[in-house]
């Protein structure tokens, strides 16, 4: 009897330790991301930077991962803002960011269309979980490469998911479309914003 007690012990004092350091680390990728967010800013948008905005950052070195963001996705009616990778950056993936599809254009492209797709639910990767909060003319804004675009709502619809998305939209307007999935249902949310 006085050993299981102990091991009982034991294993509450394991459990409060691995607990602690789950949300250690969970806090250390948070502050981690926000940093990043700031250093974008700081090189971005406070004018260290070579005055080059016209394309996407090069990788000169093939197996080292570029750390830095070339843009931010910031959604206030959400409380949203997240840092992008670039789209031949590796970490640009929907595993574990909000991603900048291959199709997609980025937001300097006359009449292009900056295409990001995210998880939605409850995971750590769900960076679009309140996306379907958004309403008709809600605002939706992205720095890339120190320069702001601001995007209004224009239309939301849900397309089935088979893996292929249509997207509906002006041509001769500078769009941004959001993608997720809604919850529940096997459907996906799209989101067309224009620049205004």
């Amino acid at each position: 009897m006085k050993l299981n007690k102990i091991i009982g012990v034991i294993l509450i004092f394991l459990s409060v330790i691995l607990i602690n350091i789950y949300f250690a680390y969970t806090s250390f990728l948070e502050i981690t991301k926000t940093k990043k967010v700031e250093q974008y800013y700081t090189t971005y948008v406070n004018g260290i930077t070579d005055g080059v905005f016209d394309k996407e950052p090069s990788v000169t070195n093939t197996d080292k991962v570029e750390e830095n963001y070339i843009a931010v996705l910031k959604i206030d009616k959400i409380g949203l803002e997240k840092g992008l990778y670039s789209k031949n950056n590796k970490k640009n993936n929907v595993k574990s960011n909000i991603e900048i599809l291959e199709s997609s254009d980025y937001p300097n492209v006359k009449n292009g269309n900056f295409i990001l797709a995210a998880h939605s639910g409850n995971a750590k990767n769900a960076f679009f979980k309140d996306l379907d909060k958004l309403s008709l003319n809600d605002i939706v804004k992205v720095n890339y490469l120190g320069i702001n675009y601001s995007y209004k709502v224009i239309r939301i619809y849900d397309v089935e998911k088979t893996g292929v998305i249509n997207i509906t939209r002006n041509i001769n307007k500078d769009t941004l479309t959001l993608i997720t999935c809604r919850q529940k249902t096997n459907n996906q949310i799209v989101i067309i914003c224009e620049k205004i």
